[in-house]
């Protein structure tokens, strides 16, 4: 609950730097999510025969500027738990982040963009166990443990307020290890999960950095979004990706039927990317 609040102070207080400019327009927009999962299938455990999932989401934009200079902030907070049949509850989906973006217009539709995304989760994860006291020992990742803050420079090109397309040539991206000594470490070495040595809580990396942003309102009942980032270390020659596909449609003003398929590998985490496909029908505030 500590760690909660204290990422809800910074939230708002990033939130609330933003906005003391008072001769620039600004733009506002939150909107939350609570679904019962109807389907889900992935490639970790196979589909969810006699599981009950549900999950929640909540997002807030801030727009602001006008003429050659613009502001973007995002943050969006996700948590899902599931249960099967004869087992217990666990949670299986987790994640926020905090993206900025700072742009200084050269063209009609091209600019020069500071992007900056910080991403971490809420609650602690653990490696499965027979027993609780192993469960106990296998701490695999909590609140910001990790945690990735990717910063760069970018040229970004949006033909139209449905496409927007940020490519950067060097960025840095750090991993930040808050609980690094409760952490379980690969089999027969001394790095942990996320290429951190014992001892280590930081490191950086330079690389290449791509994010794709479509939102396309495909008719008044249905609508596509895809965010994807991704991520090549230069020194490590590593590839990470963070992938959402998402297809929803608009029952009603308040219920929302959505078809979302999410992507996820980050090297020394993952053995191989994690996909996840999952149909939800929920309500919309």
């Amino acid at each position: 609950m500590k760690n909660i609040i204290i990422l809800s102070i910074f939230v708002l207080f990033s939130l609330k730097t933003s906005a003391q400019t008072t001769d620039q327009q600004f733009s506002v927009s939150h909107q939350g999510f609570l679904a019962f999962s109807l389907f889900d299938y992935n490639n970790w455990q196979g589909e969810n025969n006699g599981s009950v999932s549900m999950i929640g989401n909540y997002q807030v934009n801030l727009e602001h500027g006008k003429h050659l200079f613009k502001g973007a902030h995002e943050l969006f907070a996700e948590l899902g738990f599931q249960r099967f049949q004869g087992k217990a509850i666990f949670k299986y989906a987790d994640k926020f982040y905090l993206d900025n973006k700072f742009s200084l217009s050269f063209a009609e539709k091209a600019a020069f963009t500071i992007t900056s995304n910080i991403e971490s989760q809420f609650l602690p994860n653990y490696a499965l166990g027979d027993t609780l006291q192993e469960v106990e020992r296998t701490l695999k990742s909590s609140f910001l443990t990790p945690a990735f803050w990717t910063l760069g420079g970018a040229i970004s090109l949006t033909p139209n307020e449905e496409f927007a397309l940020h490519f950067s040539m060097l960025s840095t991206r750090m991993t930040y290890l808050r609980a690094q000594n409760e952490l379980i470490i690969d089999d027969g070495s001394d790095i942990y999960l996320y290429g951190l040595s014992i001892g280590k809580k930081l490191k950086f990396d330079l690389g290449l950095n791509l994010e794709l942003d479509i939102d396309k309102e495909i008719s008044d009942l249905c609508s596509w979004q895809i965010r994807s980032a991704l991520f090549f270390d230069y020194v490590n020659h590593s590839l990470s990706t963070n992938t959402r596909n998402q297809l929803t449609f608009h029952l009603s003003k308040y219920f929302k039927f959505m078809i979302n398929t999410d992507l996820v590998y980050t090297p020394k985490e993952y053995i191989k990317p994690q996909w996840r496909n999952e149909l939800l029908i929920g309500i919309y505030f």
